[in-house]
């Protein structure tokens, strides 16, 4: 499974698993077959296809042998950081060997289609800002400038999508039963529970009650 970075997911284990996680920078290596180099350099071409995202890649015996080794490296307490370097390669290697180019594109779409200066900034910029104004600012950017880069990039003003983030934020958070609307209010910048059901009417389109009880009744 691919992640994006900023995603939130919710994932059920229906059977006792192992969990491994690999995480990395979205820069690319100098050699011509490198898979998001290559897949990079063909994004238009990829656009044009209309490629939908599929955050999931079926587990052949190459992987599966991969992740067994990993296994034991890590059941040993292996910390060595140029082997782990070298297994980011291999795995990659391994991706780029035994998928086709359509699968992969699939797979990495968000990575492809946000891997511009300016996206990647806004990316990492966007959790440690709250207007448009900090988060311009933090990005180096003059706010004219902005919010012109950003309509052209995002396709829309930056205030809306700053806005349908938060939202998608706090629709996670509301799913989860187990967090108070407490720890809402106060993770999300609110003045008081009023200004979060405001919110939450507005681009939710119901109260914060009432969304964490659908969902509840939907995962029932």
């Amino acid at each position: 499974m691919f992640i994006p970075k900023k995603s939130e997911f919710i994932v059920t284990a229906s059977e006792k698993s192992n969990l491994i996680i690999h995480s990395f920078c979205s820069t690319y290596g100098p050699s011509r077959n490198c898979i998001l180099r290559k897949l990079y350099e063909h994004r238009d071409e990829i656009n044009k296809q209309n490629i939908s995202f599929c955050n999931q890649l079926t587990i052949n015996g190459a992987i599966k042998c991969f992740l067994n080794n990993v296994t034991y490296y890590i059941q040993d307490g292996i910390g060595n950081k140029s082997l782990w370097n070298l297994k980011h390669r291999e795995l990659f290697n391994i991706l780029y060997s035994y998928y086709e180019e359509h699968e992969l594109q699939s797979f990495f779409y968000p990575l492809i289609n946000l891997n511009e200066p300016f996206k990647i900034s806004i990316m990492n910029n966007m959790d440690k800002a709250h207007s448009v104004t900090e988060l311009a600012s933090l990005c180096d950017y003059g706010i004219v400038t902005f919010r012109r880069l950003f309509k052209k990039k995002f396709g829309m003003p930056a205030y809306q999508w700053m806005q349908e983030q938060k939202a998608e934020k706090i629709m996670t958070k509301l799913s989860m039963s187990y967090i108070p609307f407490a720890d809402i209010i106060e993770e999300f910048k609110f003045n008081s529970s009023q200004e979060l059901s405001r919110f939450c009417k507005k681009y939710l389109g119901d109260t914060p009650s009432n969304i964490r009880i659908k969902r509840q009744e939907q995962n029932d």
